[in-house]
């Protein structure tokens, strides 16, 4: 992605993530084999968003529950149901529908 430019690098479980931003202000990610996608807090997800993973991959949202400082969603990937748990402040990458 042309015009993006490093904000922050965050340490946590051993692993860093940089946080970028395009020129327009927007938060990406980068993932393996994909490239920089857009991302939103978790907080901000919603019922139908979809996630972005690693290598193309991708989970539909079925359910967003928002509790202190956790979100807990239910997510559908390769016919699959996961739980999936997320600090509210967590950049996750989707796909724009």
């Amino acid at each position: 992605m042309t015009g993006a430019h490093l904000v922050c690098t965050i340490q946590g479980k051993g692993v860093a993530k940089e946080i970028r931003h395009t020129a327009e202000g927007l938060p990406v990610v980068r993932l393996q084999s994909v490239g920089w996608v857009r991302a939103k807090p978790a907080s901000e997800f919603k019922v139908g968003d979809r996630i972005a993973y690693n290598f193309g991959a991708e989970g539909k949202v079925l359910s967003v529950e928002v509790s202190g400082k956790s979100v807990y969603m239910d997510v559908e990937e390769h016919g699959k149901l996961y739980k999936v748990r997320k600090n509210v402040n967590t950049m996750v990458p989707f796909w724009k529908v």
